[in-house]
């Protein structure tokens, strides 16, 4: 039942209108099942004495953290649905890292299990844009064209990291011409996360010093980009949403962005070490230069709720230690990637992990950069996944 749980959980997961509205929240089916997975992998089943157990150590933290945010709540108050949404979204996410090693994923079906989801989504964008031209940014099934440039453009560098680590020439063109597809239907969103993109991809590839290397990668990153300038009428659109002081009052996307950053640091004067509480975003006053403009535009309460960044909402909520620990962890887990390959033994399960890890590394920065609700289901695949590749990076190192 858990193995289910989490293949259909990925599987519907770029179909966001599989979601339930309730308050200020939006909650994704997707979100619910591999929310549930982790939950059933917190148990172990003794066979022998028949019972069901839970680690003792990770009970203990999970009711600190409880503990802790009860506390919190009652220092600086908020609405309780804010904060009973936090503990189940945000400890969710806390539960499945916990548990990080029960995680098990059969990596070539699940390699093809995102490619075949995903590749519906890119049909369906490039038919949309067929049709609409640039009039309005083709999504698929997402529920904002963001969330499926972040998803497209992280199956794109997946699929980029095996073009270039693989031996097989036959598997390098497919696994090329794959990510130019999605690669290509991912520019037609007009996402941002174009630079999540070729941030994890710099990351990654530059660290090696041989200038063969170096060539190789340059020139794959000019490819890459001049596809980019090729496929855009206008790039008015991207300069734009850098813009936060225009004669007009500057770009919604760029105030949103600046604004949660306002929020994030008022909070941390607040409360350097704890953060305020989960659920705390938006609901404290603040001093922000930015909220006149979104005001004066009609749009003052734009992600005021979620700082527009899962970075400043966690800076707002679980305060800077909580963030900086995480970052760390990130760039550390990242890191491991970056050793399989240059790991000489690629036996049949190496692309696929390779993808998976690449791809979840996407969607984990992505989400941390600009996509700050903890209970959308892109969220959940990118964590999920993303533990559970550092912890078989490990492993391989180790045994290799």
């Amino acid at each position: 039942m858990k193995k289910i749980l989490l293949f259909i959980g990925v599987l519907i997961y770029p179909f966001q209108f599989l979601s339930i509205n309730a308050f200020t929240s939006v909650y994704d089916i997707s979100a619910f099942l591999i929310l549930f997975y982790g939950f059933l992998i917190t148990f172990k089943k003794n066979s022998l004495q028949n019972t069901i157990t839970i680690n003792r150590d990770k009970f203990l933290l999970l009711i600190t953290f409880i503990i802790i945010q009860i506390i919190l709540f009652m220092l600086y108050p908020k609405p309780w649905y804010r904060v009973a949404s936090g503990l189940v979204w945000f400890g969710g996410l806390i539960l499945i890292f916990l548990n990080r090693t029960q995680i098990e994923i059969d990596e070539k079906k699940y390699f093809y299990l995102i490619i075949i989801t995903l590749s519906i989504s890119a049909a369906f964008i490039m038919l949309q844009n067929f049709i609409n031209g640039d009039s309005v940014r083709p999504r698929a099934f997402f529920s904002e064209a963001s969330y499926a440039g972040l998803s497209l453009y992280a199956a794109s560098a997946g699929l980029l990291a095996c073009m270039l680590s693989v031996p097989s020439k036959k598997r390098k063109l497919i696994f090329g011409l794959a990510s130019l597809i999605f690669y290509y239907s991912a520019t037609l969103t007009k996402s941002l996360h174009i630079l999540t993109f070729f941030l994890v991809f710099t990351f990654i590839f530059f660290s090696k010093t041989n200038i063969k290397y170096f060539l190789k990668y340059f020139s794959v990153i000019l490819i890459f980009f001049t596809i980019f300038f090729l496929t855009q009428d206008d790039l008015n659109h991207y300069i734009s949403r850098f813009e936060s002081q225009e004669v007009n009052g500057g770009n919604l996307s760029m105030l949103a962005w600046m604004n949660g950053a306002s929020q994030s640091i008022s909070a941390l004067k607040i409360n350097f070490f704890t953060g305020l509480g989960l659920g705390s975003t938006g609901f404290f006053e603040y001093q922000s230069p930015y909220i006149e403009l979104l005001t004066n535009k009609n749009q003052e309460g734009l992600n005021k709720y979620d700082a527009y960044s899962a970075l400043f909402r966690i800076n707002i909520e679980m305060g800077i230690i909580f963030s900086l620990c995480l970052i760390f962890f990130i760039i550390l887990s990242i890191k491991e990637i970056k050793l399989i390959l240059s790991d000489k033994f690629h036996d049949d399960n190496y692309g696929y992990l390779l993808f998976i890890s690449v791809f979840s590394s996407v969607l984990v920065l992505g989400v941390l950069i600009k996509e700050p609700t903890y209970s959308r289901s892109f969220v959940y695949v990118g964590w999920i996944l993303f533990l559970y590749s550092i912890r078989k990076c490990n492993e391989r190192k180790m045994t290799t």
